[in-house]
């Protein structure tokens, strides 16, 4: 049970949405790819945020994400996204399948364990660990804030995403991103100063379940 994907050491989440690569007034359908450019955390480490050229993904983020993220075995943590589904109002929710790699060392393999992850082993019986993490939180236009080229990942990544209701719809109902930038050019959540996640571990962009 192999999962591989886009945020990298949970680490490029948001890592990124289905089919789709057009601008929201030429997507139609209820479903589409979200394309995913920079994901950071808050300084507390209380928020996960995804941005994308038109949306603004905030999460609250589970302890098992932020320590997958601080902790001493990042570099081996791999991400994969499922569907994230959108409502009317904005709420969004989604699976994030984190993975450490049976390459790490086993005393890293055991921090992963001891933050929650569940042991699991490769095709060559290895040993490394895999975590279910759910995401729960809410998009916004990111219309009205400036996009910050520093905080670009290395690539673009795809993020499969579910409105509920048209495209059109969910697009017109959304509110203004709370992202926003400091006199120093530091990009702010909610007072918490935003943090680019490093980028770790091999990515794969397709995403998992329905």
């Amino acid at each position: 049970m192999n999962r591989r994907q886009i945020m990298t050491g949970a680490g490029a989440l948001l890592v990124a949405v289905l089919t789709g690569c057009m601008s929201p007034a030429g997507r139609t359908g209820q479903r589409y790819n979200e394309q995913i450019a920079s994901v950071l955390i808050s300084g507390d480490g209380r928020y996960l945020v995804a941005l994308s050229p038109d949306f603004h993904y905030v999460f609250e983020a589970p302890p098992v994400l932020v320590q997958s993220i601080r902790g001493v075995f990042h570099p081996f943590v791999s991400a994969m996204p499922a569907v994230f589904r959108v409502r009317h109002d904005g709420t969004t929710e989604g699976d994030l399948y984190l993975t450490v790699s049976p390459e790490a060392a086993p005393g890293l393999v055991e921090a992963a364990l001891a933050a929650g992850y569940q042991p699991q082993q490769d095709e060559r019986g290895r040993a490394g660990a895999i975590a279910r993490v759910r995401l729960n939180g809410k998009r916004y236009s990111a219309l009205l804030v400036e996009k910050e080229a520093s905080y670009s990942l290395n690539r673009i990544y795809d993020v499969p995403v579910e409105v509920d209701g048209s495209a059109g719809e969910v697009i017109a109902a959304a509110v203004a991103s709370p992202v926003s930038r400091a006199a120093d050019g530091v990009l702010m959540l909610f007072g918490a100063p935003l943090v680019a996640i490093p980028h770790t571990g091999k990515t794969d962009s397709k995403a998992v379940g329905k």
